[in-house]
């Protein structure tokens, strides 16, 4: 096994698995689950534990086999067969303590489930040293905070957990994209607890907070900046197939309420909003009628409850002063069933319901913001998209926290593929699962909280992971998560590819660690922190870490075996980029490339990806004398090119790239020139001047060398209007000289007596993939042509490049940005 820091952990009610992303996620390595429904247990197993099994890995002490164990009560009575694990997880049906069951609590007999759980903690050979408990938010509630709650924490304290005495209540929607976070308001109650023995966990001094709530955050971040389309993403409509989409019955209720509603809109005041109470056709009813009809049902001795009071008046008085409007629409209504003929507005001042989300409930129809959406429930109330479609399984997953990789499929015997299952399958399980992104936030949280009462194991293997879930995700995907750990997982570096500048260094280093993007401290140097995450992830003690930078640096290179000569680190305290350089081939090595995974994004996947990336770290406006300069500080070969835009813009973003999808730049057949990115795919960027219509590409030997040898080839296209200016072309030659990029002789007058561009102003991101067939089609149809560049100043051939006309190759667009 790698030395790795790692945990192990058991999967309770494990459902498809929304615990096992997390843990795995925050560094540990499955060792039990138990799943009662078959179709949850299927596509659990298809996902994480059918790759293990596949490749071959060494099967956790006491277990018998990579498989899902059923029902738990068997496992815990009358003796316990689940074996031991560091962390105990456990998501226990939520039916009990549900607004949609029938609240009976623990009086209910799948209620007493906890106790079985109890049955694992109380065994002194068995009980981890973690255990995260999630159910629904009503387990806090009126109803249960008095009765269950407290029955569970006094539970876990009698059998020497240390605990909270109140319920963490926690959902996705409150945290940032890029710590896990998803826009799906999913409020569930976490109980963490870790084993200190039965004196300390009773002492009240131990009767901690929760770890986390609502209020706890402290994030520059809103949950009002969610954009549904944008963060989740939604999938394009022409990806999304036509079962999803509402039939024209539903079609006609949503444009019948739009049109009432847009018609209500207009008669109101600059101040008035449409009413936020339930809208009930069946009582339009003057608030004469309405009265009396409320005075009657009291009169025969059956009043009407409250809230029905209320809300009868409150339709009358909406019907006495929108009248001559909603009887227009009456006829319409009526032909709905009872469930269609309400309304319910949430979604602020009025806009269209095609910009809003919808639901079909029994009790109405309800619009809310386009945001995030309400919690995926386990019944039929799937989110409708104002664009008329309801969100697909793909996308519920997505919410989730779940990986795109993620399938909805199982295997059938005598069937040699997996097969899909059905879409109601895979609804019920988003709504019943745990949200990754939720539950990594908050078992980090806790781990790093009690880190001194919690094995060093754990909390190392934790700290290494990150903030957010997605980033391994991204890395190694979900498929092979349970196994990028085994050391015959791991491949050799068949050959090392250098960074091209100190940025592009930090970033493939924190990518190989597990870390997130990184930029460059005062000076363009590196920042500490990477060094120290190498040294941690190798398992250098804590007395290596206040060494300097170039000390500790040195100290990793040489204990791994390789030399550390003058060259790699500079009198400033810094280490260079040969150093930086020298530091990352022993890091690949040490660690091993993630290119031995099996599960390949696909090209769009990947495109997606990079786009995000680019836009983050793109910016908008970018002066020449402050990016050569930020350039050259970086000790970037590329800073005294006159052509500094596009070198600019790869320097900004191909360091992010390869921290978010691993890889280095892509080698040709010829040792002068590389592809900008080798990830999955193969990608280039260049920068594309909107006022000339062909944007040059790379050498044309080269790029077909590239195309035969990875099938493919993707292009990272940036727009951007330049300005010109002859001052900067003087300045940018007096750097040259003042720092030694002395131009050779020249046959013909330097380019430092023409005006260069002097500031780039980027308006838009293309990205583009073409395979080998695509590609040839695009040379076909002139979309792609061959340039004969003129020859050098001294008169020496050049080779032939390709050229793009970006107008003609939208269909091969397959991500994109405006700013």
């Amino acid at each position: 096994m790698s030395s790795t820091p790692s945990f192990t952990f058991s999967d309770l009610f494990a459902g498809i698995g929304g615990f096992h992303a997390a843990l795995h996620a925050a560094g540990g390595q499955w060792a039990f689950a138990s799943e009662i429904d078959p179709d949850a247990a299927a596509v659990y197993d298809h996902n994480w534990l059918r790759p293990l099994r596949e490749a071959g890995a060494p099967l956790p002490p006491g277990v018998k086999s990579f498989g899902v164990s059923g029902d738990i009560v068997a496992l815990t009575d009358p003796e316990v067969r689940v074996p031991h694990a560091d962390v105990l997880a456990a998501g226990f049906p939520c039916q009990p303590f549900s607004k949609s069951g029938f609240q009976r609590g623990m009086d209910e007999t799948r209620g007493t489930l906890f106790w079985n759980i109890a049955k694992i903690l109380e065994d002194p050979e068995r009980r981890p040293s973690v255990v995260m408990l999630e159910n629904v938010r009503n387990l806090a509630g009126p109803r249960h905070r008095d009765t269950t709650f407290k029955t569970i924490v006094r539970t876990l304290r009698e059998l020497g957990y240390r605990t909270a005495s109140e319920p963490a209540v926690f959902s996705p929607h409150l945290l940032p994209r890029h710590l896990g976070g998803r826009p799906q308001v999913r409020e569930r109650v976490f109980i963490l607890a870790h084993y200190v023995g039965v004196e300390t966990s009773q002492d009240p001094a131990n009767f901690d907070d929760p770890i986390v709530s609502p209020r706890s955050l402290d994030l520059e971040w809103r949950k009002d900046q969610w954009d549904l389309q944008r963060d989740l993403p939604l999938q394009p409509d022409s990806e999304v197939d036509e079962r999803y989409w509402l039939d024209s019955a539903e079609v006609k209720m949503i444009d019948t309420w739009d049109r009432l509603l847009t018609a209500v809109a207009e008669r109101l005041g600059p101040d008035e909003r449409l009413p936020g109470f339930p809208i009930w056709a069946d009582e339009w009813r003057t608030l004469e009628a309405a009265t009396d009809l409320i005075d009657i049902a009291a009169a025969k001795g059956a009043p009407f409850p409250a809230w029905k009071t209320n809300f009868l008046l409150k339709n009358a008085e909406f019907y006495d002063r929108h009248r001559d409007v909603l009887d227009t629409f009456r006829m319409q209504l009526d032909a709905f069933p009872p469930s269609r003929r309400k309304f319910e507005w949430q979604a602020g001042p009025h806009r269209p319901l095609a910009e809003t989300i919808m639901h079909f409930r029994p009790s109405g129809i309800r619009a809310k913001r386009p945001d995030y959406v309400p919690a995926l429930v386990a019944i039929t109330q799937t989110s409708i998209m104002g664009n008329r479609r309801r969100l697909t399984p793909r996308e519920t997953a997505r919410l989730q926290g779940l990986p795109d990789s993620f399938e909805f499929a199982r295997k059938v015997p005598g069937v040699e593929n997996p097969v899909a299952q059905r879409d109601a399958a895979s609804y019920k399980q988003m709504g019943n699962g745990v949200n990754v992104g939720a539950a990594f936030y908050v078992f980090r949280k806790y781990v790093l909280a009690h880190r001194d009462e919690l094995p060093s194991m754990l909390v190392r293997a934790v700290e290494l992971a990150g903030e957010s879930p997605d980033s391994r995700f991204e890395r190694v995907g979900n498929a092979l998560q349970d196994v990028s750990e085994l050391e015959s997982d791991r491949t050799a570096v068949d050959g090392f590819v250098p960074a091209r500048d100190k940025l592009e260094a930090v970033n493939r280093l924190t990518a190989l660690v597990g870390g997130q993007p990184e930029d460059l401290g005062p000076g363009s140097t590196e920042r500490k922190r990477v060094l120290v995450n190498c040294a941690k992830y190798l398992g250098h003690g804590d007395s290596v870490l206040c060494l300097s930078k170039p000390r500790l640096a040195e100290h990793l290179v040489t204990s791994n075996g390789h030399l550390w000569e003058a060259e790699h680190s500079s009198t400033g305290a810094t280490v260079t980029l040969s150093g930086l350089n020298q530091l990352l081939r022993v890091m690949e090595e040490a660690v091993g490339r993630q290119s031995a995974k099996t599960t390949r994004r696909t090209p769009v996947e990947e495109a997606e990806v990079i786009r995000d990336v680019v836009v983050a770290h793109t910016p908008h406006h970018v002066r020449g004398r402050e990016a050569v300069t930020e350039m050259r500080e970086a000790e970037s070969a590329d800073w005294a090119k006159s052509e500094w835009p596009g070198f600019y813009f790869e320097f900004c973003t191909l360091g992010p790239l390869m921290a978010r999808l691993g890889g280095s730049a892509a080698p040709t057949n010829n040792p002068r020139v590389v592809l900008d990115l080798s990830a999955d795919h193969v990608w280039d960027l260049k920068v594309h001047n909107p006022d000339v219509r062909m944007t040059i590409l790379n050498d044309k030997a080269a790029t077909d060398w590239v195309l035969r040898r990875h099938g493919g080839v993707g292009l990272i296209v940036l727009a951007a209007a330049m300005e010109f200016d002859e001052e900067f072309g003087e300045w940018l030659k007096a750097e040259r000289l003042r720092y030694g990029k002395v131009p050779g002789a020249r046959k013909k007058p330097a380019a430092f007596n023409r005006r260069l561009k002097s500031e780039a102003i980027v308006s838009g991101l293309r990205v583009l993939y073409f395979d080998r067939d695509g590609w040839q089609s695009a040379l076909k149809g002139g979309v792609i042509r061959v340039w004969s560049q003129p020859p050098q100043p001294g008169g020496q051939p050049r080779g032939d490049k390709y050229q793009i006309d970006l107008e003609r190759a939208g269909e091969w667009i397959v991500a994109s940005h405006d700013w």
